[in-house]
């Protein structure tokens, strides 16, 4: 997928715990004429490629790109403490944040800067809700990519959810309280 020109969004199903399928649109459509855009989703390797080389038409509507998970729901993720996003390339710098729901024209309140390739956590508390969608009830979330340098790119190989930490430690412990009981009703 690239823009100008061929601009076609691209849908794939998945099969996450939230959402049925996936989309890619591109965030800001004010690119000036020595710039571009494009971006790729590879069903096959689960992996999501962005790159976009010059500048926005207006510093308040940066080049950037919306990866959107919606169908079903709705959904609540208030159990999980966040996301992990796993880059295994990444250039240049940009901004990512996140908000569920159909955007309401407004900017993401908590930007989380990118600068290199590795794991990148981002918040549940973070994300911005709107006026219908909370991160309790919600039918789309969208992780939008900004770009904040003339040359931006990335290759997103893994989102997945964290859980909160006292539900994990629940789950260990229990776990451990079962292998304990097992041992001491074990003859010797």
């Amino acid at each position: 997928m690239s823009f100008p020109g061929n601009f076609n969004p691209n849908t794939e199903t998945v099969n996450l715990p939230f959402a049925q399928s996936r989309d890619v649109n591109f965030g800001h459509l004010s690119l000036t004429p020595d710039s571009s855009m494009s971006a790729a989703l590879n069903s096959s390797t689960g992996t999501f490629a962005f790159v976009t080389n010059g500048t926005p038409v207006s510093q308040d509507f940066p080049l950037a790109i919306q990866l959107i998970y919606s169908s079903g729901g709705p959904y609540d993720i208030t159990s999980y403490s966040g996301f992990i996003l796993g880059f295994s390339q990444l250039s240049g710098m940009g901004n990512l944040y996140m908000e569920v729901g159909s955007s309401d024209g407004t900017v993401g309140e908590h930007r989380l800067r990118l600068t290199g390739p590795g794991d990148v956590f981002y918040s549940v508390a973070d994300i911005k809700p709107n006026s219908i969608h909370t991160v309790d009830s919600f039918n789309i979330l969208r992780f939008i990519f900004e770009a904040q340098s003339p040359q931006f790119s990335f290759t997103l190989d893994e989102i997945r959810l964290v859980p909160e930490p006292s539900k994990t430690g629940l789950v260990l412990c229990a776990g451990g309280l079962l292998l304990s009981r097992r041992s001491r009703m074990v003859p010797a």
